[in-house]
């Protein structure tokens, strides 16, 4: 079964997001989202297409984001909005419930590689770390990757998976040889 829904808004702490739902709490919201979620959709195999705006607040609400989104049930798909920053892509990508995050003209490529059977680098990234998730594997003791700023967030995800500890994980690039302007930042 698949499933679509938006603006879920999670931690909005904005009285005229949460009173004009119905709810004299955000927490009282939170709660409701999840459990009308979870009492809709069918079997943990369904697919659910989140069309942006997962979760509001700042850093110190991520991780009570997160573990507001891992609560819902199924395969979670992540249409980008506005306020879903790189730092909580990145974040709902380590959910072992989210299955993919993209923009929008992403879904007509995804859908052209599905047609045709073809994988891109991103696509062996991500069937890569479900691998890893599930499976013992013996980590590099130090990787060094140059041109960095030519991969892309997920690839950079699971090379950082890859090695004993990430302070044994270094990067070397060049800002003015950008591929991905979305990835690569010099700071």
């Amino acid at each position: 079964m698949i499933y679509v829904s938006s603006d879920l808004h999670f931690n909005h702490n904005k009285d005229f997001v949460y009173k004009a739902r119905g709810f004299s709490t955000v927490e009282e919201m939170n709660e409701a989202i999840i459990e009308n979620f979870n009492s809709t959709i069918a079997c943990q195999d369904s697919d659910l297409y989140l069309l942006g705006d997962i979760m509001l607040g700042g850093s110190e609400k991520l991780e009570e984001g997160l573990k507001l989104l891992s609560a819902l049930k199924g395969n979670i798909h992540i249409l980008r909005g506005n306020h879903d920053t790189d730092k909580r892509v990145a974040a709902y990508l380590t959910l072992p419930n989210v299955v993919e995050v993209c923009d929008g003209k992403y879904l007509k490529y995804k859908k052209w590689l599905q047609d045709y059977k073809y994988y891109d680098d991103n696509d062996l990234a991500r069937e890569t770390i479900e691998i890893f998730q599930k499976t013992e594997f013996e980590k590099f003791d130090f990787i060094i990757i140059d041109e960095i700023q030519d991969y892309t967030e997920i690839q950079i995800y699971l090379i950082s998976k890859l090695v004993i500890h990430e302070k044994f994980l270094v990067f070397a690039g060049d800002t003015h040889q950008i591929i991905n302007p979305t990835v690569f930042d010099e700071r």
